[in-house]
């Protein structure tokens, strides 16, 4: 698998939105992400959504195995994983290859 390419991780930037009320989440889950490889992209609120009760994870076109990865790592289920809209993307950022929502589930 991508195991043995952590370059390859250096190549997606994951922008990570607070889906939640709970301040810092996406921060830590965004830390989690840069330590194990990522890029970091945009850290911010996802003002589409303030009451998500479990993470999501947002893919750009061609980047759903990217997101599969980034899923793993943060510890939710691969059935989070979804195509990246229209509005998630404005509030994201461009630039974002993986979005990541972080619920209230990383909050315990």
């Amino acid at each position: 698998g991508f195991g043995a390419m952590p370059d390859y991780r250096g190549q997606v930037t994951v922008a990570v939105l607070n889906g939640t009320t709970f301040t810092g989440l996406a921060r830590s889950a965004s830390d989690k992400l840069t330590k194990a490889g990522f890029k970091q992209g945009v850290v911010t609120n996802d003002t589409t959504n303030q009451t998500r009760s479990a993470t999501a994870v947002f893919y750009a076109p061609n980047q759903r195995n990217a997101a599969l990865e980034v899923a793993k790592t943060v510890g939710i289920p691969r059935d989070a994983v979804q195509k990246l809209d229209a509005g998630t993307r404005s509030v994201a950022g461009e630039d974002a290859d993986v979005v990541v929502s972080v619920g209230a589930d990383q909050a315990r």
